[in-house]
């Protein structure tokens, strides 16, 4: 479900290096307790389940509901793990940050350092 606790409530940006323009938006379980992100990709809209119950790939399922999150330019020192041109940073209290990235066959956390 839609949810908006986390900030900002959706974003748009090319996740997939496809060149279109694709939108994330914050969402809860069915269960309305743990937060997520849900990524459409514009080119054949297929939705990318994150958080919200669903594995992140940092041991978790979900992302903390009080955090942030944010489209941010890949750098450098992603650009060589052929991840797109931009990437959702996560920021969480009392977790550790990183980024969600497309890695051409689903989303991958990315730790930072």
């Amino acid at each position: 479900m839609l949810s908006s606790t986390l900030n900002p409530v959706y974003a748009f940006g090319d996740f997939d290096r496809d060149g279109l323009i694709d939108v994330a938006v914050e969402i809860k379980d069915t269960g309305g307790l743990r937060c997520g992100v849900a990524i459409v990709h514009r080119i054949d809209l297929s939705v990318h389940i994150i958080g919200a119950g669903q594995p992140i790939g940092n041991g978790k399922d979900e992302l903390r509901c009080l955090g942030s999150w944010s489209v941010v330019p890949a750098g450098p020192e992603h650009r060589h793990r052929a991840f797109g041109p931009v990437l959702l940073y996560i920021a969480q209290f009392g977790a550790p940050r990183g980024w969600l990235a497309w890695d051409g066959r689903s989303y991958v956390w990315v730790q930072a350092d």
